[in-house]
């Protein structure tokens, strides 16, 4: 399967400049960032912090495809400490 959109994106809230919801996704990645909004009340933009993550989780992945194809749940892990957001 081909995906004509490659790339990050973010689901818009309608109250809001930007969306806290980003999402990564190309023909070997598909990764969901939930932007959750009470980190406002503790000074952290949930929207922000999504799509560095997702930005984290591509760039991980890129870095060394075979390491990651074995081992998901690390990536997202590796991904998570390079946040820095």
């Amino acid at each position: 399967m081909k995906f004509k959109n490659i790339g990050l994106g973010y689901v818009p809230h309608p109250q809001k400049k930007r969306g806290e919801d980003w999402y990564v996704i190309d023909e070997n990645i598909l990764a969901v960032a939930d932007g959750v909004g009470g980190w406002a009340e503790v000074g952290v933009d949930s929207g922000v912090y999504s799509w560095d993550l997702c930005q984290n989780i591509k760039n991980s992945y890129y870095s060394d495809t075979n390491w990651y194809d074995e081992n998901p749940k690390k990536l997202l892990v590796d991904s998570t400490h390079k946040t820095k957001s």
